[in-house]
């Protein structure tokens, strides 16, 4: 039989050597700095995003129809479980639907998520979080989207709580440990569906420390239940993935892993590629660590809690390859969203792999010295890219409403009508190319009944004439082409032949509008038979 090692569950983590005062810590001085740092990067970025874009729209407009049962039988049309949307529904209830409500919900999660990862380093070897509090706090995706009002922030503090309780049943399986880490992975999941898939890799690591404790092998059933219950909490979706199967087409492509590593790239490598080789070399640098560590198998200067160093470097191993897995498996064009939970377990494991091992008296400053030299070269250029509104299509929505009349037609891509759904309230009538019945959220499964169809944009066409030729004007929100191709290049393609006029109205905005929405606004007018490209003016 193999020895056991007995844990105290409320005793702090062995570590060496013993911890010198916080306020004499060079470690807990970066950490403060960069924690205030990432906290205010945050504050602004919630204070001029403005309004909802459409992805934040389709949520909200989504989370608060009429029923509970309403929002689960059209849950395919957002990207995330029914406890998100249940969260929104809660803040459009206390706030009566404000915009800012939505923007302060999601600062609490990416500020939540700076203080958790604090509370995980002190109640195990890492004492202070500086690299993850350096390499999430101060990046722009995580800021940017992680404190949008989508799913991704709550879903990495969700992931953060998860690998906590998880780590703190590994170290001492029992029925209590077992019971939080069950809450906080059924929590996780259905939050995020991403986070299912770390939840395996959690348990993986659970085990591998209790294999490094020599630990009876009878206590891998704690840690192996709490992945099992937050398992059978998705079954219920099964009926949403196959009402979703039905139109899933409509938005998944044959992607490959160099598409989906160079959009990794993207998200962890703002506002500078350098920072994408930092990431790298870290974690190429925690590896080398833990393999030694475990390789080794003794408690050196290395690494001073080998359980802990199982732990992080199996959960990271796994990790990666079931996240990207899932992510072939989807075949969805991501975009740096995507990413966030990937990038919390990445910056987590440098944390807990490399930690450890700087908090010796001579390497003590080493990670300070990173923290400081990074804020100094990046929190700049960070704040550039982090002060920008989410969307126009609300001023563009409050231009058209004060300026069109009855007589004029306001047309518009397909994917901006939910955003303009929410927030025009003008007198003239619009639609979409395609003309589609409903606009408060995505329904891509209307937009896929329309392919292959023959006169699709008739009806579109006939408004457009009878606007113009009643001497209104035809506003486009978002460029045109005269290809005719697609729903847009014809709608151009018509209205060239057609309007006598075209100009383009200039949208004010005192800051930069994310490049995921910012349309422009085009306008024609007056009515020609077999025209020639219309005239530009204005």
């Amino acid at each position: 039989m193999m020895p056991t090692v007995s844990h105290d569950e409320d005793a702090p983590v062995s570590s060496e050597p013993p911890e010198m005062p916080a306020a004499k810590d060079p470690a807990f001085i970066a950490w403060l700095i960069a924690g205030c740092i990432a906290l205010w990067l945050r504050w602004v970025f919630a204070t001029n995003a403005g309004a909802l874009w459409r992805d934040e729209a389709n949520s909200v407009a989504l989370s608060t129809l009429p029923s509970i049962r309403d929002v689960w039988n059209h849950l395919e049309y957002d990207s995330f479980p029914i406890l998100w949307m249940l969260a929104i529904r809660c803040v459009h209830n206390l706030s009566g639907d404000s915009d800012f409500a939505y923007r302060l919900f999601g600062l609490a999660a990416t500020s939540l998520t700076v203080i958790v990862l604090a509370l995980i380093a002190r109640d195990t070897p890492i004492r202070w979080p500086v690299f993850s509090t350096v390499l999430l706090g101060l990046n722009p995706s995580v800021i940017h989207w992680g404190g949008s009002s989508r799913a991704y922030g709550w879903g990495m503090l969700a992931y953060t709580v998860m690998f906590w309780t998880f780590w703190r049943n590994a170290r001492c399986p029992n029925a209590r440990n077992c019971a939080w880490a069950s809450a906080a992975a059924i929590i996780s999941v259905q939050t995020l569906y991403y986070n299912s898939f770390l939840t395996a890799a959690l348990v993986a690591g659970g085990c591998a420390a209790v294999l490094v404790m020599r630990g009876p092998l009878c206590k891998l059933v704690y840690i192996v239940v709490p992945a099992a219950l937050a398992a059978l909490s998705l079954l219920p979706y099964v009926v949403v993935f196959r009402r979703l199967h039905k139109w899933s087409d409509m938005v998944t492509s044959d992607v490959t892993l160099g598409w989906l590593l160079q959009k990794f790239h993207d998200a962890v490598g703002t506002p500078s590629t350098i920072v994408f080789s930092v990431w790298i070399g870290l974690a190429t640098i925690v590896l080398i660590v833990g393999v030694l560590s475990l390789l080794l198998r003794r408690k050196h200067a290395l690494q001073p809690d080998l359980s802990f160093t199982a732990f992080s470097l199996v959960n990271l191993v796994f990790a990666v390859p079931f996240y990207f897995g899932f992510l072939l498996a989807l075949k969805y064009t991501t975009q740096p969203w995507y990413y966030l939970d990937l990038m919390t377990v990445l910056a987590l494991s440098v944390d807990s792999l490399l930690m450890p091992a700087l908090n010796r008296k001579k390497y003590r400053i080493i990670a300070p010295i990173f923290a400081l030299l990074y804020a100094a070269v990046f929190v700049a250029p960070v704040l550039s890219t982090i002060t920008v509104r989410q969307t126009n299509i609300d001023l563009i929505a409050s231009m058209i409403g004060r300026a069109a009349t009855p007589r004029d037609y306001v047309l518009l891509d397909v994917w901006h009508a939910v955003t303009f759904s929410r927030y025009y309230h003008g007198t003239a009538a619009w639609d979409t190319m395609p003309p589609i019945p409903f606009h408060k959220y995505h329904r891509y499964d209307l937009v896929k009944r329309l392919l292959g169809k023959k006169d699709t944009m008739e009806p579109v066409f006939e408004h457009c004439a009878a606007a113009l030729k009643r001497g209104g004007r035809v506003i486009v929100v978002g460029p045109v082409s005269n290809d005719g191709v697609y729903w847009t290049g014809q709608t151009g393609a018509f209205l060239a032949s057609h309007a006598q006029n075209v100009g383009y109205a200039r949208v004010d905005c005192k800051l930069p509008v994310s490049s995921y929405e910012c349309p422009t606004l085009q306008v024609f007018d007056g009515w020609r038979t077999n025209a020639n490209t219309p005239r530009q003016r204005w």
